[in-house]
């Protein structure tokens, strides 16, 4: 075994541990518990708004709709392919790719990746 294939095997093997552990610490659906914010009540936004608000917030929705451009239907057409994590994966990888970071280290980065969008989906 080659000391690349050994780093490899063991980071997989590490990468597993956080996932097992991940799962241990699922308590009930949809209360997970977050990896790097302190509660879920850190991402908390006000409430919509109701009654007027809300209409003129939904007309002023509607005419945005309405007059996209071709360029930022495109756009949303490009994030809105595979799973939440799909394009951050890329991005994250082509990135590490770039710079040519180290197998262990991009393990690293792509579990900080996933922990913080773990706690923001």
């Amino acid at each position: 075994m080659t000391p690349f294939s050994r780093s490899l095997a063991s980071s997989v093997a590490a990468a597993w541990l956080v996932v097992a552990a991940g799962t241990a610490r699922v308590e009930a659906a949809g209360e997970q518990p977050t990896w790097i914010l302190s509660t879920v009540g850190d991402l908390k936004t006000a409430p919509p708004p109701a009654g007027k608000a809300a209409a003129t917030e939904l007309t002023a929705l509607k005419a945005m709709v309405a007059s996209r451009s071709v360029s930022e239907v495109s756009q949303a057409r490009w994030w809105d392919v595979g799973g939440p994590a799909y394009r951050w994966n890329e991005i994250a990888v082509s990135e590490m790719l770039t710079h040519s970071v180290t197998v262990p280290l991009a393990l690293r980065n792509l579990a900080l990746v996933h922990a913080a969008i773990h706690d923001a989906w």
